[in-house]
């Protein structure tokens, strides 16, 4: 279609419907952002002293102006070579002292506790990995990667080549894949952090 989803939900749905979602959806992206600078500034104050805010608004101001001054596909791939570092928390793992067997009875029977820090923990998780903005955020970049491969088209004086109904299947491939990666490394955060910080007593990030 071309439009992203809010747009399509305009033309089928009363406004009494969309307003509120695109109101639940811009709280639970700022909601997202701000716990991601957070973790960020809490973060570089165990690798460099000093105050977390300082880093938070830092963070904050170069991912914004980089939003503003660069391209989608300059900004995308910046993202692509930034994430790599993720790899981190999977090597870790090989230099750590880990119970891997707690861990796998832990994996696989969770041990709910009743607190609120736990409940904290079981929204914080579903709400990164389930949320409906994700769906939001898959559809507004390919409509970003499709105005690219047009811009680029037409420089070259082409068109561009896309043909969305065969690239459906690679979408749903690719969206797999990077899920099951995504979780998977997610576990090995969880096991890595586990493993360093808590087993130091440090638990309060």
């Amino acid at each position: 279609t071309r439009k992203g989803f809010f747009t399509l939900a305009k033309s089928i749905l009363p406004k009494a419907v969309v307003y509120p979602l695109v109101g639940a959806f811009i709280f639970g992206n700022l909601f997202n952002v701000a716990a991601d600078l957070n973790m960020m500034a809490d973060a570089t104050k165990l690798l460099i002293p000093g105050n977390r805010w300082v880093w938070l608004v830092l963070f904050a101001v170069v991912t914004f102006v980089a939003q503003l001054k660069l391209s989608y596909a300059q900004y995308s791939r910046i993202l692509r070579w930034l994430v790599l570092s993720l790899i981190g928390y999977v090597g870790v793992l090989a230099f750590v002292d880990v119970s891997w067997r707690d861990v796998v009875m832990a994996t696989l029977i969770p041990q709910g506790v009743p607190s609120r820090e736990f409940i904290l923990l079981v929204v914080a998780v579903l709400g990164t990995t389930l949320s409906p903005y994700l769906m939001i955020w898959q559809g507004a970049e390919e409509l970003e990667e499709r105005k690219t491969c047009e811009i680029e088209a037409s420089e070259r004086g082409g068109i561009c080549r896309v043909n969305v109904q065969k690239a459906l299947p690679s979408l749903r491939l690719d969206v797999a894949i990077g899920m099951v990666v995504s979780n998977v490394v997610f576990w090995c955060i969880v096991v890595a952090s586990a493993s360093t910080l808590h087993a130091q007593g440090i638990t309060q990030i």
